[in-house]
């Protein structure tokens, strides 16, 4: 971590705490992820079987 304006660094508690943000929300971030990217999966399979019904 860089330090501030000043040159000093930031204290190590700040930086686990920052660190232990940044990881939430990177899970939460790629929970998202996952959860639109099987929610078109379903989209998609859900079209594919409308279009064989509509065929036959």
């Amino acid at each position: 971590m860089q330090g501030n304006v000043t040159g000093e660094q930031a204290p190590p508690v700040y930086e686990a705490k920052e660190r232990d943000s940044l990881q939430a929300e990177n899970a939460a971030l790629r929970d998202r992820l996952l959860r639109a990217l099987a929610d078109a999966e379903n989209t998609r399979q859900r079209g594919e079987r409308m279009a064989k019904d509509a065929r036959q």
